[in-house]
């Protein structure tokens, strides 16, 4: 399935490969951390996860939980993986001491854009195998937010060729979504060294869409 509307990209969720390449979702070890009033803090163990910085929160209700998935970034190695906390109140939130996506798997760039439709969780995030050169998108799908499975048409959307795309050079730097009836829109960042060929730098948030497969 693809996105596709006049002004946005095209974007793959299962089946068709990639497309050329919001508004945020409202988320042992026996040591865990608390992140209190909204605000998450890197964990003192320096073998953690998360020890260096931890950054753009998605918080989503599943029942009386509040989940607050979050990119935690290692010291060590700079590398990005996907934390999860949970709170009863929304205010003071305890962190899993392991992440819900490990670093080989979760890309390392930020944000992704977390999309429950139904029964079903949708997740698309940035993807850098060579630390900026590369990225794309990718997209995989959960019943419960915990356990991920990848698409079979990974990526999802790349870089666009355009020399005036603002998506020419970087995609998915920090990624958001949400669900506007039956679409999918996806923001994701873009990035283009010399847009135009002319304007020199240029650094914006884009839009790609699909239509929900779900009934």
């Amino acid at each position: 399935m693809r996105i596709s509307s006049q002004g946005a990209r095209s974007l793959g969720l299962s089946g068709e490969g990639p497309a050329h390449s919001g508004h945020s979702s409202s988320y042992d070890q026996p040591e865990t951390h608390e992140a209190s009033h909204g605000r998450n803090v890197p964990s003192p163990d320096l073998r953690a996860f998360d020890d260096d910085q931890v950054a753009e929160p998605r918080v989503i209700k599943v029942g009386s939980t509040y989940r607050m998935y979050y990119t935690g970034r290692h010291v060590a190695d700079n590398k990005t993986s996907l934390g999860l906390a949970n709170s009863s109140d929304g205010l003071t939130f305890t962190k899993q001491a392991t992440p819900i996506l490990a670093a080989d798997r979760w890309g390392n760039f930020w944000g992704g854009a977390f999309v429950i439709d139904r029964s079903s969780w949708h997740l698309w995030r940035g993807v850098t195998p060579d630390n900026g050169t590369t990225s794309y998108l990718v997209y995989p799908s959960s019943n419960d937010g915990l356990a991920w499975t990848e698409g079979p048409s990974n990526p999802v959307l790349t870089t666009n060729p355009s020399t005036t795309a603002a998506d020419r050079g970087l995609v998915g730097d920090s990624v958001s979504g949400y669900l506007d009836g039956e679409r999918y829109r996806i923001m994701y960042t873009g990035y283009n060294a010399n847009l135009g060929g002319n304007q020199g730098r240029f650094e914006g948030i884009c839009l790609a869409q699909v239509t929900s497969p779900c009934p």
